[in-house]
């Protein structure tokens, strides 16, 4: 199970769950998560400063145990959230179904994410989608009858403002992919907002690694402005918006030393007032404090403690 959180403070909040089609031929994805995944996690939050909650779960089988896309969705729920009283959209691979249908119910899979994951009022929130074959119910194709299941997710993550990016990955070698079923996933992607899919599916494995670290970053960055590598959760523009305050506070301070010198050296005669050059208050009088460090102090500045 793939549970990852990088905290970044008094940062925006995003929320992400990757769902992973839990047939073993998505074993790629599946390392791709396990060997960069915690990384690619790291250098995103860091590069857009952002408090980030990944868990990233298999759809049906729980095909990598050993991994951190394990178990499925509806483990998570009831053994992590203790939602006991959850009714899943997702197929089982119990009869009628079975274990291709189960690993392949994407669409249903994101319809339960909307609504049992735990997400933060406040995050920004987004659905990645991994599969190599048709997202609800497997197969090369689109089925004669299709469910509305693809609707439906969509439908849902509009209305809980949740994006969905949706990847198609490499098949089988003994399944040929025809144009329908990378059309459902670029649906998928684009009915919430204006996102698009990417066609991994002639990647090789090494490339599809590289493209999911390239993915997470993205998601983390679209979530939150870049503001380059950073130590803390101020944004620089941010700093340049405030400028003319933080200037004008140390023309107050500057004045205030000064005022301050003038009641500390009577009779030196360079420092007798200034212009502050801003609208905000001026210094008090120097006949209501009785120290510099109170007059510091008056400016809410804290004196420094020794």
């Amino acid at each position: 199970m793939g549970l990852m959180h990088q905290e970044f403070p008094n940062s925006p909040l995003v929320d992400i769950v990757v769902l992973i089609a839990g047939d073993t031929s998505m074993q790629a994805v599946a390392d791709a998560f396990q060997m960069d995944g915690g990384t690619a996690l790291h250098d995103g939050a860091t590069t857009c400063p952002s408090d980030v909650n990944l868990v990233v779960l298999t759809v049906g089988t729980n095909a990598f145990p050993s991994y951190y896309a394990s178990p499925t969705f509806p483990t998570y729920v009831t053994d992590v959230l203790n939602d006991t009283n959850a009714v899943f959209k997702e197929r089982t691979s119990a009869a009628p179904n079975n274990a291709t249908i189960a690993d392949y119910d994407l669409e249903n899979a994101v319809i339960d994410a909307v609504q049992y994951y735990n997400w933060r009022d406040s995050a920004t929130k987004s659905i990645i989608v991994f599969g190599n074959q048709w997202p609800d119910g497997g197969g090369p194709t689109k089925p004669q009858t299709a469910s509305t299941a693809g609707a439906t997710a969509i439908a849902n993550a509009k209305a809980k403002g949740i994006t969905l990016y949706a990847y198609l990955t490499p098949p089988a070698s003994s399944i040929t992919l025809d144009a329908t079923v990378l059309a459902e996933y670029q649906a998928l992607a684009t009915g919430v907002s204006d996102k698009t899919t990417v066609d991994m599916s002639k990647l090789s494995a090494d490339d599809v690694k590289t493209a999911i670290v390239k993915i997470l970053q993205t998601d983390i960055c679209a979530s939150t402005p870049s503001t380059g590598t950073q130590t803390g959760g101020t944004s620089c523009g941010t700093v340049c918006d405030s400028f003319s305050s933080i200037l004008c506070t140390i023309n107050l301070l500057a004045c205030a030393l000064n005022k301050a010198m003038d009641a500390c050296c009577p009779g030196a005669g360079a420092n007798t007032g200034c212009d502050c050059g801003c609208t905000k208050t001026m210094p008090p009088p120097l006949n209501t404090v009785s120290k510099p460090a109170e007059m510091i102090g008056a400016l809410g500045v804290l004196p420094k403690q020794h």
